[in-house]
C-alpha cells in the first residue's frame, strides 16, 4: 500500500430517449396496490405541524420525524405522497431541497431502498441475470442503464415505454402517492441553452440542482448564492472544501471472494445448472494440431499458472460495484496450445462456447488477447470455483471485461479472419453506445449517505480501472470536495499492473458540520475520461 500526496469532469447529458427507461426500474407496478383511502389516512395521520421559523432568510424545516411516520412501507418499498414536501435523507433539510426540489420524493431509491428487490419479483417470467452486485451494495438505476439503456437493448429490452406504462398503470403510484414525471426525472440545461430530461439520480449530487446551471463554472453564481444567506456556494446547501484535510491511499489488493458480483449470462432458472456445473465436464481446444479435451483433474496435472486480474462485468454501470481484483489458478492458454501441438496455420483469432451456450455475442477476439496471459481457471482466491463464479472451469482474459470471459467454459475455438477485430474496441467507439460502455470507470464501494462526527476522520473505499485490452490503461484518479470546481489528481504509478483495478481509500477529516458531496473521476493514459464523475454524500454531524 502506498500513500500519495495531494496534486491538483465530463458531464453526462443523457438523451430523453435513454433516461425515460429508468422511471421503470423503480418498478412500482410489481407490488400489490394498497387501497387509496387507507394509504391516504395513514399519510394524514402521520403529518405533523412544521416547527416555528427560527431564521429570517427561509422558513424552518419541519420537526424531525421518524421515516415510518410519513413514509408507508409497502412490498419492500418506502413511499410517501409527492405532495408531502420532503428534503430526503441525503441533502440538507433546507427550503430549496424541501419546498422547491422536493428531493425526498424523487429518484428511484426514494421509493425503492434497493432495486434488487424489484428484480426479485416472483411474478417475473424468469429470474434476472444479475443476482448480486457485490460488496453488499444497494442497487441503483445506474446498475441497470448499460443493459437496458439502448433502444432495442444490449441483450436486454429497452424499458422506457414498458415501465412508463407499468408506473402510470399502477393505482398506488398515481393515485395514492401522486407519482408523476418529476418523481424520476429532472430538467437539465445544455450549453447551447436548450434543455433535456435526465434522471433525477443523475443530478442529485450536482451543484446545479436548484437552478444555477453555471454553478460550477461561474464563480459569480457561487458568490451570489452565498451572499444571499444560503450558507453555501450552492442552493442545495452542500458544504465545500477546496483544500480538504485528506490523504488517499492506492493499492491493488486482492478482493475477498464474498464481494464478487454474481451475474449469469442467461436466467439460471431456465437452465440445467446441475449439468452445466458437473465437475466431470471437459474443456476442449479447437483450431490446434491435435484437438484435446481436459477435465479439472487433467488441468491439475499440468504446469500451474496463477494470475491476479480485475474482474469487472462488461455491463457494470457508472460507478458500479461489479468489479474487484481476484486471483485465478489454472493452466495458461499458451501451455494448453503447446500441449496440443501448436496452432494450425493462419489462426489469428479465437472465440468461445460455454455450457450455458454463451458465445460472447458470437464474436471472436484477436489472438494476442488469448496468447498473452489468459488461463483456464478452476480456482478463485485459492478455493475451487462454485456455480456463481463459473464452475467447474472459467476462461479468464486479464485486461478484458468479464463478458468476454467464459463461465462454464466448454471450448476455445481458434480460427482465421482477414481482419481480426476486438468488438469492444469498436463498440466503445460507436456513438450508439456513447455513455453506456464504461471502459473507464471509478466509484465508491460504500452506499450513499455516509455519516461521520465532526472532528473524526472518515474512510471512503473505492476503485478505478480501464479496460486495458479495449482502450487504454488507467492513468489518473481525481477527487473533488467542492462540487468539481477544483480537483486533486493522483497519478497511477507505472509499477502498477494495468490488468488489475486500483483500489483507493480516501481518509478525510471535514472541517465543519453539514452535508458534503465528494466526487471521484478517472482518466486513462490516452486522456479519455469517465462519462460522469461519481458523487457520494457525506453527512458530518456536529
Amino acid at each position: 500500500m502506498r500513500s500519495t500526496s495531494k496534486g491538483k469532469k465530463l458531464a453526462l447529458a443523457v438523451s430523453a430517449a435513454l433516461v425515460v427507461f429508468a422511471l421503470g426500474v423503480c418498478g412500482c407496478a410489481s407490488n400489490t396496490p394498497q387501497k387509496a383511502a387507507d394509504a391516504d389516512a395513514d399519510i394524514k395521520a402521520a403529518a405533523t405541524e412544521p416547527a416555528a421559523d427560527e431564521q429570517k432568510d427561509e422558513p424552518a424545516a419541519p420537526e424531525a420525524k421518524d421515516d415510518a411516520a410519513d413514509k408507508t412501507a409497502v412490498g419492500g418499498m418506502i413511499m410517501g405522497s409527492f405532495f408531502d414536501k420532503d428534503a430526503g435523507d441525503l441533502l440538507e433539510d433546507n427550503y430549496t431541497n424541501r419546498e422547491l426540489v422536493n428531493a425526498g420524493n424523487r429518484g428511484c431509491n426514494a421509493c425503492h431502498e434497493d432495486l434488487a428487490d424489484v428484480m426479485g419479483d416472483s411474478t417475473r417470467p424468469a429470474l434476472h441475470a444479475i443476482v448480486e452486485i457485490g460488496y453488499g451494495m444497494k442497487m441503483t438505476y445506474k446498475d441497470c442503464a448499460t443493459c437496458h439503456g439502448l433502444a432495442g437493448g444490449f441483450y436486454s429490452p429497452y424499458l422506457g415505454d414498458l415501465l412508463h406504462g407499468a408506473h402510470y398503470g399502477n393505482q398506488m403510484f398515481v393515485e395514492t402517492y401522486n407519482g408523476n414525471c418529476w418523481s424520476c426525472h429532472a430538467v437539465a440545461y445544455q450549453a447551447d441553452g436548450s434543455w433535456d430530461l435526465e434522471m433525477f439520480d443523475d443530478v442529485v449530487h450536482e451543484p446545479t440542482l436548484g437552478g444555477y446551471k453555471d454553478a460550477v463554472t461561474n464563480p459569480k453564481s457561487r458568490e451570489w448564492v452565498r451572499d444571499h444567506g444560503h450558507g453555501s456556494d450552492y442552493l442545495n446547501g452542500t458544504r465545500t472544501e477546496a483544500e480538504p484535510d485528506m490523504t488517499v491511499e492506492l493499492d491493488q489488493r486482492i478482493t475477498d471472494a464474498k464481494d464478487l458480483f454474481v451475474v449469469y449470462n442467461y436466467p439460471p432458472d431456465q437452465l440445467d445448472m446441475k449439468a452445466i456445473t458437473d465437475q466431470n465436464n471437459t474443456f476442449t481446444l479447437r483450431g490446434v494440431a491435435e484437438e484435446k479435451s481436459y477435465t479439472v483433474e487433467d488441468l491439475k496435472k499440468m504446469p500451474q499458472t496463477t494470475v491476479a486480474a480485475a474482474h469487472e462485468c462488461v455491463t457494470n454501470g457508472q460507478g458500479g460495484s461489479m468489479v474487484g481484483n481476484f486471483e485465478y489458478t489454472g493452466v495458461s492458454i499458451t501451455d494448453l496450445v503447446e500441449d496440443c501441438g501448436g496452432l494450425l496455420e493462419g489462426m489469428n483469432q479465437a472465440n468461445i462456447l460455454c455450457y450455458d451456450n454463451w458465445q460472447f455475442a458470437h464474436n471472436a477476439l484477436p489472438l494476442d488477447i488469448y496468447m498473452k496471459d489468459a488461463i483456464i481457471a478452476y480456482e478463485l482466491n485459492g478455493e475451487p470455483l462454485v456455480q456463481e463464479n463459473g464452475a467447474p472451469m472459467l476462461l479468464v482474459l486479464p485486461g478484458m471485461p468479464a463478458g468476454a470471459w467464459g463461465k462454464f467454459i466448454q471450448e476455445v475455438q481458434f480460427s482465421h479472419a482477414d481482419e481480426p477485430t476486438n468488438i469492444l474496441t469498436y463498440a466503445t467507439s460507436s456513438p450508439a453506445y456513447a455513455g453506456l460502455m464504461n471502459y473507464i470507470n471509478a466509484g465508491w464501494l460504500v452506499d450513499d449517505g455516509v455519516e461521520v462526527k465532526l472532528g473524526e476522520t472518515v474512510e471512503l473505499p473505492g476503485f478505478a480501472w480501464g479496460w486495458t485490452d479495449v482502450r487504454a490503461p488507467l492513468g489518473q484518479i481525481q477527487f473533488s470536495t467542492d462540487g468539481g470546481v477544483t480537483w486533486m489528481d493522483y497519478d497511477i504509478d507505472e509499477s502498477y499492473d494495468p490488468n488489475q483495478c486500483v483500489q483507493f481509500t480516501v481518509k478525510w477529516t471535514p472541517k465543519e458540520a453539514g452535508t458534503y458531496v465528494i466526487k471521484v473521476n478517472a482518466t486513462n493514459t490516452d486522456g479519455e475520461t469517465m462519462v460522469h464523475p461519481i458523487g457520494l454524500f457525506v453527512k458530518v454531524n456536529a
